[in-house]
């Protein structure tokens, strides 16, 4: 299913439903139910080779600029030391996206990346940068009990330069999981892995590099292709503001300027993938029906986040009124205390006056002259 997007290399946010839609092996698809108690949607990243890389690099910047754009300083940093130069434009567009506020940050992000193939070119680039200074670097480091230039050597019969240069640094060339290894070791975060296959069982679940370092990204893997993966509170953040922004208007491929796309073509970087995309006539039924589907995916996901909403305030007035019928419980409870130690104060009171009354009548029948003296006196 072709992508969208006026690039048409990464791609709107998608509810589960239309993945459930791509997959069809029943095994997939009751690991994807499971899924759906605590993932909400996913976002296509085309398989050319370079679906890891562009996935890990979009979901970790968007990560970052949804919870505090100016760390964003770091990645840029760790990039720019990689890149020797290489990507000045790029990490000056990031340095940008860092000073700004989250909302404002996240549509320049995504303007830039849904409509500027240069600019999804730079950012695999980047990944790959950063991935090869890693390795370059760390050639001594342990992998799977080996040091990684030894582990290279013995696996694939080449030296580390060859390595980089054949496996890491070439376009279209996919990420094993080497790669994947020192991706995330060199920008010191952490990316969960859900493997979607056609085996028995759950879904496999992966944390790399381990579990001691942030989670920062979850990437969809099916078997040879990588997809972003979204969990329900972050989706539902980001729904919002897709449609808040009117990105599937700005952004999708009908509504694409000529302009953007032809700077993103004169871009170096970008003249594999630009030859990945043949020019032809557009076909009015087939931009009518997108048009329809586009609309209709939007009203579906504006209902899903109304009825969640709904379901919050809702949610949040059966707390309140549970509250309400606890603090009622309590000074029920404490209304029948006083009750009970007002009756017995009662009751102690009635006691006091039988006792008084008993004691008068025992003094008069002992002493009848007191009377006397009381009603003759002298």
């Amino acid at each position: 299913m072709a992508i969208d997007t006026a690039a048409g290399l990464s791609g709107f946010l998608d509810p589960l439903e239309t993945l459930h839609e791509v997959l069809t092996d029943e095994r997939q698809q009751g690991k994807l139910f499971d899924l759906s108690k605590e993932f909400g949607g996913w976002r296509r990243s085309k398989g050319d080779g370079n679906c890891f890389y562009r996935a890990f690099g979009f979901a970790l910047v968007e990560t970052i600029l949804s919870a505090a754009p100016q760390t964003l300083r770091g990645m840029s940093s760790d990039i720019e030391q990689s890149s020797n130069g290489e990507l000045a434009d790029f990490i000056a567009f990031m340095s940008e996206l860092s000073q700004l506020d989250s909302p404002v940050a996240l549509k320049s992000w995504y303007q830039a990346l849904l409509t500027d193939i240069g600019m999804d070119a730079k950012l695999v680039r980047a990944m790959r940068l950063t991935v090869a200074s890693w390795l370059a670097h760390n050639k001594a480091a342990d992998f799977n009990g080996m040091r990684i230039s030894d582990f290279l050597r013995e696996t694939t019969g080449m030296d580390l330069a060859k390595f980089l240069q054949t496996e890491v640094l070439a376009d279209s060339r996919e990420a094993e999981f080497l790669m994947i290894h020192a991706a995330t070791a060199a920008l010191g975060v952490g990316v969960e892995i859900i493997q979607l296959d056609r085996t028995d069982g759950p879904a496999q679940r992966y944390n790399l590099p381990d579990r001691r370092m942030p989670l920062m990204a979850t990437l969809l893997f099916r078997p040879g292709h990588y997809d972003i993966f979204y969990r329900r509170d972050l989706y539902e953040h980001l729904s919002r503001l897709e449609v808040q922004f009117d990105l599937r208007r700005l952004c999708g491929r009908p509504g694409a300027s000529p302009q953007t796309l032809m700077c993103a073509r004169m871009s170096p970087e970008s003249s594999v993938v630009d030859k990945q995309l043949p020019h032809r006539a557009s076909d009015p039924f087939e931009d009518a029906m997108g048009s329809f589907r586009r609309s209709l995916r939007d009203s579906f996901r504006e209902c899903v986040i109304a009825i969640n909403d709904e379901m919050g305030r809702t949610q949040h007035d059966v707390a309140s009124i549970e509250a309400k019928q606890v603090l009622c419980a309590r000074v029920r409870q404490e209304i029948e205390c006083l009750s009970q130690d007002l009756e017995n104060k009662r009751e102690d009171l009635r006691k006091a006056q039988e006792d008084i009354h008993k004691f008068r009548s025992q003094s008069l029948t002992s002493y009848p002259f007191a009377c006397c003296c009381h009603v003759m006196p002298g």
